[in-house]
């Protein structure tokens, strides 16, 4: 998958078929990115882990993305939002080394 960062020209070459992302679940926002930054989010969770917030009111789901910490991909496109989740991953993996 090649992936051209959003507003920079830093590009990204990933590779999923040899780092593959599991549990990976990608979900259209609610609020069509108006608080997440992203139109679709992808999330290293299963369905049933995601946060209530990102489904709630207004308010809650505008403190959830001020708030947030957990590795999340957004993108305009689900593919967008996975290779964003896949940049994170291994920046956040490269932090712990």
């Amino acid at each position: 998958m090649f992936f051209k960062k959003r507003k920079t020209d830093t590009f990204y070459i990933l590779d999923l078929d040899k780092h593959p992302i599991y549990p990976l679940t990608i979900i259209q926002d609610r609020y069509n990115g108006i608080y997440s930054g992203g139109k679709f989010t992808a999330w290293n969770l299963y369905p049933n882990e995601l946060p209530d917030e990102v489904f709630s009111d207004d308010v809650t789901c505008r403190c959830f993305w001020a708030d947030q910490e957990i590795t999340v991909g957004l993108g305009d496109t689900p593919d967008e939002a996975l290779a964003m989740l896949a940049v994170s991953l291994e920046q956040e993996k490269v932090r712990w080394k």
